[in-house]
């Protein structure tokens, strides 16, 4: 694998040639294409898992309408070309990546305790197949380091069961899916990447950097090769007869939704040659751009290896990703409604935030580490540009499909049943999984119809028959924006309204769900002794500090979930 000395000059010594798209005028003939990013939910992973059912429902449907009724079916294509997630939504892209292939079904209001939803892997992994009392088992309490806080032992055999379920279905034949999907898994790297940028007047001749915030891409068995990056990991079909490489895919997914300290970091082992790809950019004098390369130090390992956890820890919303391959590193994608040729489609359960609570006139040291790991997490989701694009009506290239319940009355002002306890409500009960399921569908068909949408007068649009465009305009509601029509239709057989559930009830009383809670704490507590040596006598000396200890958190966090039902009407 190819390594490098330490380098004492400006490095390297020639400018950048930059990949760029063209960006030819809109086209009837041309496909619209799509850039989904999957922003970081915890729990919440089960309303992006509801619109991605949804999406793929309603992209099926309006093809197969477009070979069955010609004459009435808008003509035009859109294309996916770029899938990107961040922790729970790097679980979704993976579940994209390994069903795309296969015919199964969706699942609808009514079919949650039905057959589809034992088939459909968005369903399975995020609604039937988490469970609370798997996460406090003890099983991984045994030999070795305690890894992690909750038992994750159990993600394990949900991921590779989830990659192979789609398997039992017939294949089918996509065509909104670009042959050269390329999906994106971010990470944070604990080891880092070295990058060293040559500067003048200092004793090593320059600066040496580290960069935590990761990615992998993975590509499918029809990407084409000549879109390939030396860093791309293949994926084949069927997974089942290629167990080797979507095992990389399931670690990484697993790597990138590791929220830290809860769930246990995943070590994984890349070429060096991978990160030959990762250019960082500066500029000369001339404004011309210089590429700068991570230079991996001597080293005798053969091969990259490092621990990972949650990419949302660096990168919350993937966009830049999603844009840069789809418009080229340092290209533009086209923002007017009559220019527009591409844009990025944002899922995120969490774009809003809470309201900053006062200073207090002194701080603790608890208060001070609280603080940090609360300016740690909104720093991770702070994209003002990004998000201000997605929100801004006269810019087509950039959407965002957000939680919105409109019966707010029974949530107690809330949307999504699993936003309560930082988004980790969820896993106390399946009733509020199932509920944003099937928010995420109703929002995903709401955000096709009314949102996701050029004006009329665009290109794409040329070849619409005037029925077509009656069956499927919006009028906007300012006179002065043109009338819209969607880019994605919904078609008849997707058109039926997606049932808004009604608001769950938690169904396990709030003391067992503390009980089982305090159990695995105190089998923690008792691994961590034994695994830094504590001898006896001194964890007897210990006792009454951690009894009282844990009866005060018990109380605690008994009273901050009742209290969390309570606001919620949980």
């Amino acid at each position: 694998m190819a390594q490098t000395s330490y380098p004492s000059t400006s490095y390297p010594s020639a400018p950048l040639d930059p990949p760029v798209r063209d960006n030819p005028a809109p086209s009837p003939d041309a496909p619209f294409e799509l850039g989904l990013v999957m922003a970081g939910a915890v729990s919440a992973g089960a309303y992006t898992a509801g619109v991605c059912d949804f999406l793929i429902e309603a992209l099926d449907a309006w093809h197969h309408a477009q070979n069955d009724h010609p004459d009435t079916t808008p003509p035009h294509k859109v294309t996916l070309r770029v899938i990107t997630g961040a922790s729970a939504g790097g679980i979704n892209a993976a579940l994209w990546a390994a069903a795309l292939p296969y015919a199964f079904p969706p699942v609808r209001w009514g079919d949650q305790d039905r057959a589809p939803a034992t088939g459909n892997p968005f369903f399975y992994a995020w609604v039937n197949a988490l469970d609370l009392a798997s996460f406090l088992s003890l099983t991984d309490l045994g030999a070795g380091p305690l890894a992690s806080v909750l038992n994750t032992s159990p993600l394990d055999e949900i991921a590779y069961a989830a990659l192979r379920l789609p398997e039992a279905f017939p294949q089918k034949d996509r065509p909104f899916v670009d042959p050269s999907l390329a999906i994106y898994l971010t990470l944070t790297n604990l080891r880092g990447i070295p990058y060293w940028s040559g500067m003048t007047g200092n004793r090593n001749g320059g600066y040496g950097m580290q960069m935590h915030r990761d990615y992998q891409r993975f590509v499918t068995q029809t990407h084409k090769d000549a879109d390939r990056h030396r860093d791309d990991c293949a994926l084949p079909f069927p997974v089942s007869q290629h167990p080797a490489a979507w095992s990389v895919l399931a670690e990484t997914a697993l790597a990138c939704s590791a929220f830290p300290v809860a769930f246990r970091a995943r070590r994984l082992v890349r070429p060096f040659d991978d990160y030959a790809y990762r250019t960082a950019v500066q500029y000369d004098l001339n404004d011309a751009l210089y590429a700068v390369v991570p230079p991996f130090f001597d080293t005798k390992e053969s091969a990259y290896s490092f621990w990972a956890v949650d990419g949302g820890a660096m990168d919350n919303e993937p966009l830049e990703l999603a844009r840069q391959h789809l418009s080229g590193m340092f290209g533009a994608n086209p923002r007017g409604g009559m220019q527009a040729l591409r844009a990025t489609v944002l899922v995120d359960p969490f774009p809003e935030m809470d309201t900053p609570d006062p200073a207090p006139e002194s701080l603790s040291l608890g208060q001070t580490l609280s603080g940090l790991i609360s300016a740690w997490k909104y720093q991770a989701r702070f994209h003002p540009d990004d998000i201000g694009l997605a929100r801004a009506e006269t810019v087509y290239s950039r959407f965002m499909i957000s939680p919105s319940r409109h019966e707010t009355e029974t949530s107690h002002g809330m949307h999504l049943a699993s936003s309560m306890l930082s988004g980790f409500g969820g896993f106390l009960d399946r009733s509020l999984r199932v509920h944003d399921y099937m928010l995420g569908r109703r929002n995903a068909q709401r955000f096709l119809t009314h949102h996701l949408t050029l004006p009329e007068d665009h290109p794409l649009f040329a070849r619409w028959s005037p029925a077509m465009k009656d069956q499927h305009r919006r009028v906007q509601a300012r006179p002065d924006f043109p009338p819209q029509l969607p880019i994605i239709p919904v078609v008849p057989a997707a058109a039926a309204e997606n049932i808004l559930p009604p608001w769950p009830q938690i169904t396990a009383p709030t003391p067992d769900l503390v009980a089982g809670v305090m159990k695995r704490l105190n089998a923690v507590y008792f691994k961590v002794l034994d695994d830094k040596k504590v001898p006896k006598l001194q964890q007897l000396y210990l006792g009454p500090l951690r009894r009282a200890a844990m009866a005060s958190m018990e109380t605690k966090l008994l009273t901050l979930i009742q209290d969390a039902r309570k606001e919620s009407g949980l």
